[in-house]
């Protein structure tokens, strides 16, 4: 017997439970930088109807955008300058994956990037995000 194979859409991440302001600390996978640097202070503003705003270690966060797929909420922006004077870090793009939501923290992978699409010297790590009430 024949079973028809029936594609169920999948459904986008809900984005909008990552409206409010978001407090953290981030550290990168690469020890030898993670040395160099220690942690990286995350502050994340979100608001449902405008772009939101923010900073990563030094730098402004400019040109927020929340783009909720199947597997993840991907917030990018571009930054205001590096997040820290480490010449490793020349990085004018971050991109959060967001991978783990609830109403009080959010748990992302961030990527300091050169470009929104591919950066072979991309630099990574993880964050965990307080809900700030």
């Amino acid at each position: 017997m024949l079973v028809p194979f029936c594609a169920v859409g999948a459904q986008a991440r809900d984005a909008s439970k990552l409206v409010g302001r978001w407090w953290g600390s981030g550290t990168f996978f690469s020890a030898d930088l993670q040395k160099k640097v220690d942690s990286l202070p995350f502050m994340l503003e979100i608001e449902p109807d405008r772009p939101g705003s923010g900073q990563v270690g030094a730098a402004s966060l400019r040109d927020v955008r929340v783009k909720p797929t199947r597997d993840y909420i991907e917030v990018s922006a571009r930054l205001s300058r590096p997040v820290a004077a480490d010449p490793a870090l020349a990085k004018d793009r971050l991109v959060l994956v967001v991978t783990a939501l609830n109403d009080s923290t959010a748990e992302a992978e961030f990527h300091l990037k050169s470009n929104f699409i591919y950066d072979l010297k991309m630099r990574e790590g993880r964050v965990v995000l307080t809900r700030i009430p």
